[in-house]
């Protein structure tokens, strides 16, 4: 990088656009000189400024931290935080692929289950039985009286 004369001259911030941005802020006092002055203030809001970002850090790396406590492949080692993303998005996407199989032999087990109940109800037609009324099952694997 070639830096001329000028750049390594002036500071990185020139008075001038200092004082642009410290005029705009709206509370500032003047000194003898009519500078303006706003140490203090600046430094307040970078106190709080820096507050609140290591409060918002730490929030982070606690449910980092406690995520990283859920997921097997990361207890008890040590792990960036990318990992510990890479890896929680492996299990919800393994856990969501579980839950779709589930809910599709769900549907299976019960179209399963109405078929045997309407061949049961054909045999015991077929063999002169006086019909017989069937309890129907919840989702929950009870009938309307309860669990058999």
């Amino acid at each position: 990088m070639n830096l001329g004369p000028g750049l390594l001259s002036s500071p990185p911030f020139a008075s001038s656009q200092l004082a642009l941005k410290r005029r705009f802020s709206g509370d500032s006092d003047e000194n003898e000189n009519g500078c303006v002055i706003q140490v203090a203030q600046t430094q307040r809001r970078k106190e709080s400024h820096n507050a609140t970002e290591q409060k918002r850090r730490q929030k982070i790396n606690d449910k980092m931290n406690e995520l990283k406590k859920l997921l097997p492949n990361c207890r008890g080692h040590t792990v960036d935080k990318a990992t510990i993303l890479n890896e929680a998005i492996d299990v919800i996407r393994k856990f969501l692929a579980e839950t779709e199989a589930w809910h599709v032999r769900e549907c299976e087990l019960k179209q399963m289950n109405q078929e045997l109940i309407d061949e049961n109800e054909s045999l015991a037609r077929a063999a002169g039985l006086p019909p017989k009324k069937l309890r129907k099952f919840s989702s929950e694997g009870g009938g309307k009286d309860g669990p058999l």
